[in-house]
C-alpha cells in the first residue's frame, strides 16, 4: 500500500506538471505553484523530484515514451498503406495528448537532446515504413509536412486531409518539370538593412532583437533593453505595455524582413518548383545568417503564440499566391507542407546541425518534391 501511495503520489505531481506547462511557458512554472495545484506541500515534491527541470524532463519523457509505443502499431502491406498508417498513428498521438506535445513542443527547443529522441524514434518508423534504411535528406522531407500539419490542425483548426499528405510524400508536389538548380543556389542575395529610424521606440526595439536575439527572452529584463538603448525604464512603458508586446513587435518586425528578403530574390521567370526550392534554400541561409532572429522566432512560439501563428499564416499564404501548378487540388495544405518544410529543415540545420552540406541537401530537395520518396 505505502508503494502504491507513493507512485501515486508521483503520478499526481506529474499530472499537474502536465497540466501547468501545456497552459503557460516554462520559465512562469514554479514547484510551489505545481504543489499548489497538486494540493501538495513542497516538502513532499522534492522528496520525488530534484527540481523543476527535473520533473519538467518527466514530461518530456512521458511523450517520448508514448510516441515509441504508438509506431510500434505500424501497418499495412503496402508502402502507401504504411505512409496512411504512420500518418494515422502521427495523427491520434498528437489528437490525444495535446497537453503532453503541447509541453513537448516547448522542451524540445530547451532540451535539444528530446528533439534527437523523438526524431530517432521518427526514423525508425518511417524506415519500417519503407522497409529499408532511410536518408537523412528523406527523412525530413517525410516528416516535416506531417508534423507541421498536425500540429496546425490541432492548434489552429486547420483541416487535415491525410490523403493529399501521402500523395505529396509518395508523388511530390510539382509535376517534374526540369530544375536549374544554379539559378535556385544563386548567392548574390539582395539584403535590405533592417530600417530602424533614429528615434525612442526603434532604438528600443534595435536594442531588444540583440539582447533577446543574444540570451534569450527570459533572460532579458527590461532594465537591460533601456540600458542598452539609453533609456530609462519609464521610457519603454511609454513605448510598449508590457515586455510580451515588445517580443511580438520583434516578430513583426523578423515576419516583415524575412518576407522581404524573399521576394526580392526570387525572380518571376523561376518555375513553381525552383521558387519552392529558392525559398526554401533563401530561409535557411537568412536565419543562418541572422541567427538571432531564430532564437526570437522559436522561443516566441511559447511566449506570444498568436502573433506566431500570423507570422506563419502570412508565409503559407505568400505560397498559395504565388504557387499555382500543384500537383494536388488544396493548395492551401500543400503550402502549408512547404512552409513545414523550411521550418523543419531550420530546426535541422540551424539547431541539431544535421545538414552538413545545403546545396546537396537542396538537390536532394529538388527531386523529392516533383518525384516524392518511392520504395
Amino acid at each position: 500500500m505505502a508503494k502504491r501511495n507513493k507512485e501515486e503520489t508521483k503520478r499526481i505531481l506529474l499530472e499537474s506538471a502536465v497540466d501547468l506547462f501545456s497552459e503557460k511557458w516554462y520559465e512562469t512554472v514554479s514547484a510551489a505553484e505545481i504543489c499548489r495545484r497538486s494540493n501538495l506541500s513542497n516538502g513532499i515534491f522534492y522528496r520525488y523530484y530534484k527540481n523543476k527541470q527535473d520533473i519538467f524532463e518527466k514530461c518530456l519523457d512521458l511523450y517520448v515514451n508514448t510516441a515509441s509505443k504508438a509506431f510500434l502499431g505500424i501497418e499495412g502491406d503496402t508502402v502507401e498503406r504504411r505512409i496512411e498508417s504512420f500518418i494515422d498513428i502521427s495523427y491520434k498521438l498528437n489528437c490525444e495528448h495535446k497537453d503532453i506535445i503541447t509541453v513537448f513542443r516547448e522542451g524540445q527547443f530547451r532540451f535539444k537532446n528530446y528533439e534527437e529522441r523523438i526524431r530517432t524514434i521518427y526514423k525508425s518508423a518511417i524506415c519500417k515504413v519503407f522497409e529499408r534504411n532511410i536518408k537523412e535528406n528523406e527523412y525530413i522531407y517525410f516528416i516535416s509536412g506531417i508534423r507541421y500539419l498536425i500540429i496546425r490542425s490541432i492548434y489552429e483548426n486547420i483541416n487535415f486531409d491525410r490523403d493529399m499528405l501521402k500523395e505529396v510524400i509518395y508523388n511530390g508536389f510539382f509535376d517534374g518539370s526540369y530544375i536549374n538548380l544554379v539559378e535556385v543556389l544563386k548567392k548574390n542575395f539582395i539584403i535590405h538593412p533592417l530600417n530602424f529610424k533614429d528615434n525612442t521606440r526603434d532604438k528600443l526595439l534595435k536594442s531588444g532583437i540583440e539582447l533577446i536575439g543574444d540570451k534569450g527572452f527570459f533572460n532579458v529584463d527590461i532594465a537591460d533593453i533601456v540600458k542598452r538603448a539609453g533609456y530609462s525604464v519609464g521610457t519603454f512603458y511609454i513605448n510598449f505595455m508590457s515586455k510580451e508586446e515588445f517580443l511580438e513587435e520583434l516578430v513583426n518586425i523578423i515576419g516583415i524582413d524575412l518576407r522581404n528578403f524573399l521576394s526580392s530574390n526570387i525572380v518571376e521567370e523561376l518555375s513553381d518548383s525552383e521558387k519552392s526550392l529558392r525559398a526554401l534554400f533563401l530561409y535557411l541561409n537568412y536565419f543562418n545568417n541572422n541567427k538571432e532572429f531564430y532564437q526570437i522566432i522559436r522561443e516566441a512560439e511559447f511566449v506570444v503564440s498568436d502573433v506566431v501563428t500570423k507570422y506563419y499564416d502570412s508565409f503559407e499564404d505568400l505560397y498559395s499566391r504565388n504557387l499555382k501548378a500543384y500537383k494536388i487540388l488544396n493548395r492551401k495544405q500543400a503550402s502549408s507542407m512547404l512552409v513545414g518544410l523550411s521550418h523543419y529543415s531550420g530546426i535541422e540545420y540551424l539547431f541539431l546541425d544535421k545538414i552538413d552540406d545545403l546545396q546537396n541537401f537542396i538537390k536532394d530537395i529538388s527531386f523529392f518534391i516533383n518525384n516524392g520518396i518511392k520504395k
